[in-house]
C-alpha cells in the first residue's frame, strides 16, 4: 500500500522533471511499489534532484540589478522643495563612467569588468512620472471598489495635488509616495464602508475631495448629496511649506536676493529657483541655479568671490552693519576656500607652485612661510566684498523689490527673476544671459589662431590671462 502523501509527491515530481513528463506517472509507478521499494524509489529521485545538471543558457540574458549610490551623490539631499524635472535632469547626466568609479568603492576591478558595458542607468523621476504613478495607484482603489463592492469612486484632482505636495521628496523616488496615498485615500475607506451601512446608503457614487484642510467624502444619489462625512488631514509638508512672513523670513529673502542679483550681474546667468522659506530643518533658504560651469578663468574669480558674500553684504545695505545676522558663516567659509584654492593649488596667484601646510608628508609642496599667499587671499575677499557692495548698492532698488518679494511669498522661480532684473537693474541687458556653462571662446580662439599660422603677419596678440569665460574681450 502506497504511503506517500500529494505534498511529497509534488517534492519529488519537482526534483526528478527530468524522468517524468507528469506528476501521474510518478504515482502510477508508486502504486505498484511496496514499503521498501518506495523508499529506494524516493531516495533515487532524491539523488536524481541533488545531483549537477547542465543547463544550456547560450541565449540567456543575465540581469544584474542594485542601487548604485554612489553614482547618485546628489540623491543625499531630501529636501521635498527640489524640484523633479531638475533633479531628474541632474540624473541623466550619469554615464557609465560615474557607475564604474562607483562601483570602485564595492569591488575589485576584475569582478567589475564581469559586468560588462551594458549599462541600462535609471534617471529619476519627473514630475509628470510622479503624477502619473499617482493616477495608476487611485485608479487601482476605484477597480477594486468597483470590482469587489460594484462602488463607483471618484476622486477629485484636490486630492491628487494633496498627495503630489505631502508625498513626492524627488531624491526618494515612489514610497513616501504610496504611504501618502495609503494615508489620504485607503486609511478612510473603512469609514466610507461603515457610513453606507450605518444610515443604509446606496449610492449612484462617491466623491472624495480635499478642502481647508479636510478630506471630504460625499455620497452622491443622482447630482445631489444625499450624505457626507469630512476628516482632518494631517498636512507635514504644507505646515512647514507655510509663508511665515516673520522676521526670519525678511533676513533671508534680503540675504539670498543678494546672493541671486550678483549672479545675475556678475555671472550673467538667472538662478532658476529663490526660495526664502524653506522645508529643511536648519535651512532659512536657498538660491538655485541649474548650470553647471564647465571651467573657470581668472576674469571671474572676483565675481564668484562677491556672489559668495553677496548675501552678508545685501544685509548690512538692507538692514544696517550692527543687524547683519551670523547666518553667513557657511557662505564666508566657501568663499574662503575658493580663493585659497585658487591660489594655492590653481595657479591663479602670483606665484605658480602648489602650496601646502608644512608637514612630513608634504615633502614635495611649497610653503608659504612668509605668509604671501595669505595676504594675497585676504586682499581677494576685501576685493570682492568691495564688489558686492558696489553692485548692488547700484541696484538697491532691485534689491528692495526682490526681497520685499520674497518676504511675503516663500518661493520666486526663474522667469519672474527674470522680469524683476530687467525691469530694476540699473544695467543689464537680456543678450548677455547666459544659458550654458560652455560659451565655446576657448575653441574659438584656439581654431582663430591655427587659422593664422599660414599668415604670420595677421597673427593676433594673445595674454592667456586676459581670457574669459564670458565675454571675448580683454581686461582693461
Amino acid at each position: 500500500m502506497n504511503f506517500v502523501s500529494d505534498d511529497i509527491l509534488e517534492y519529488a515530481f519537482e526534483a526528478a522533471q527530468k524522468k517524468f513528463t507528469f506528476i501521474n506517472e510518478i504515482r502510477e509507478q508508486l502504486n505498484e511499489l511496496n514499503g521498501p521499494e518506495t523508499i529506494q524509489f524516493l531516495e533515487m529521485i532524491l539523488d536524481h534532484g541533488m545531483s549537477p545538471r547542465t543547463v544550456d543558457s547560450s541565449k540567456a540574458i543575465v540581469f544584474i540589478m542594485g542601487n548604485i549610490d554612489e553614482a547618485y551623490s546628489m540623491g543625499a539631499n531630501y529636501s521635498p522643495d527640489i524640484s523633479a524635472d531638475e533633479f531628474h535632469e541632474q540624473t541623466r547626466k550619469i554615464n557609465i563612467t560615474h557607475i564604474k568609479n562607483a562601483l570602485k568603492r564595492r569591488f575589485r576591478n576584475e569582478q567589475i569588468a564581469r559586468l560588462g558595458n551594458t549599462h541600462i542607468i535609471y534617471p529619476a523621476f519627473t514630475n509628470a512620472t510622479f503624477r502619473g504613478i499617482i493616477d495608476i495607484e487611485l485608479e487601482k482603489i476605484k477597480k477594486k471598489l468597483k470590482d469587489n463592492f460594484e462602488l463607483n469612486v471618484e476622486i477629485d484632482s484636490s486630492i491628487k495635488r494633496l498627495i503630489y505636495s505631502e508625498g513626492v521628496f524627488p531624491t526618494q523616488g515612489a514610497r513616501p509616495l504610496f504611504a501618502t496615498i495609503q494615508q489620504v485615500i485607503s486609511a478612510r475607506l473603512g469609514r466610507m464602508a461603515s457610513e453606507m451601512l450605518i444610515i443604509n446608503l446606496t449610492p449612484d457614487k462617491i466623491v472624495f475631495s480635499y478642502k481647508e484642510g479636510f478630506v471630504h467624502v460625499e455620497y452622491y444619489s443622482g447630482k445631489s448629496v444625499k450624505h457626507s462625512f469630512k476628516e482632518k488631514q494631517l498636512l507635514n509638508l504644507e505646515k512647514l511649506r507655510k509663508c511665515k512672513k516673520d522676521d526670519l523670513q525678511a533676513i533671508t529673502a534680503v540675504h539670498e536676493s543678494g546672493h541671486a542679483i550678483l549672479t545675475s550681474l556678475l555671472l550673467k546667468t538667472i538662478p532658476d529657483t529663490i526660495i526664502s522659506s524653506a522645508v529643511d530643518k536648519g535651512i532659512s533658504g536657498f538660491v538655485f541655479s541649474k548650470i553647471k560651469w564647465n571651467y573657470i578663468s581668472k576674469k571671474e574669480l572676483l565675481a564668484r568671490i562677491a556672489v559668495y558674500l553677496g548675501g552678508f553684504i545685501a544685509e548690512e545695505i538692507v538692514f544696517g552693519k550692527d543687524n547683519v545676522t551670523i547666518g553667513s558663516e557657511e557662505d564666508i567659509y566657501n568663499a574662503t576656500g575658493f580663493v585659497t584654492s585658487m591660489l594655492k593649488s590653481s595657479g591663479m596667484g602670483g606665484r605658480l607652485a602648489s602650496f601646502k601646510v608644512k608637514d612630513v608628508n608634504t615633502n614635495y609642496s611649497v610653503f608659504d612661510l612668509d605668509d604671501k599667499i595669505n595676504g594675497e587671499a585676504l586682499r581677494w575677499l576685501e576685493a570682492g566684498k568691495e564688489l558686492a557692495e558696489k553692485t548692488l548698492k547700484a541696484n538697491k532698488v532691485l534689491l528692495l523689490q526682490m526681497s520685499n518679494y520674497l518676504s511675503d511669498n516663500r518661493i520666486i522661480e526663474k522667469e519672474k527673476i527674470k522680469t524683476m532684473v530687467l525691469a530694476h537693474a540699473s544695467s543689464f541687458s537680456e543678450d548677455e544671459i547666459i544659458e550654458n556653462g560652455d560659451r565655446l571662446f576657448y575653441r574659438k580662439q584656439l581654431k582663430e589662431l591655427v587659422n593664422c599660422i599660414h599668415q604670420p603677419e595677421t597673427i593676433a596678440e594673445q595674454n592667456s590671462m586676459e581670457f574669459s569665460l564670458n565675454k571675448n574681450e580683454k581686461l582693461k
